[in-house]
């Protein structure tokens, strides 16, 4: 669906190319999902206790992953 800039946009395409870039978006955010989620559990954990104030409870963070426990 290509449309060059001189043509008039009409309600209808822009829901059409907000709905296609949704769908891409969408499709992009599982994908990367995927990755962090193959990224953390072939991950060896480096774990960093994390100094910040949870509510008293500590919390650890990997360094390589971003895992939390």
């Amino acid at each position: 669906m290509e449309q060059t800039w001189n043509s008039e946009m009409t309600s209808s395409k822009l829901h059409q190319l907000r709905s296609l870039y949704r769908n891409e978006l969408r499709k992009l955010e599982k994908v990367l999902k995927q990755k962090q989620k193959n990224k953390q559990a072939n991950c060896e954990h480096k774990w960093v206790k994390d100094l910040s104030a949870r509510g008293g409870r500590s919390h650890y963070d990997c360094s390589l992953c971003g895992l939390y426990r």
